[in-house]
């Protein structure tokens, strides 16, 4: 995005230095990602459950978790999760 000059929520919030987070960025941004989550476990767990529950508690506690860590290791998008489908393989 910073090399593209496009728009990027990330520079808008954060203190980006040549396109990466500085640590003090990186630590807040860990924070307000895992304040996100947490806020979307609690708004699952208050609903009533459904067929779904089960699929989305796995992406919120598992997937959301490992998405922010990739995030915050600067390895997004390049990193590859194994065993997903990529779209270009379809």
């Amino acid at each position: 995005d910073h090399e593209k000059d496009s728009y990027n929520v990330l520079a808008r919030r954060f203190s980006l230095n040549d396109g990466k987070l500085d640590e003090a960025s990186i630590g807040a941004l860990e924070v307000t990602l895992t304040h996100s989550r947490n806020l979307c476990v609690t708004a699952l767990e208050l609903m009533p459950p459904t067929i779904w529950t089960p699929t989305l508690r796995n992406i919120m506690d598992l997937g959301m978790a490992q998405v922010a860590k990739t995030v915050l290791a600067g390895k997004w998008p390049h990193y590859r999760f194994p065993g997903r489908l990529r779209n270009d393989k379809i």
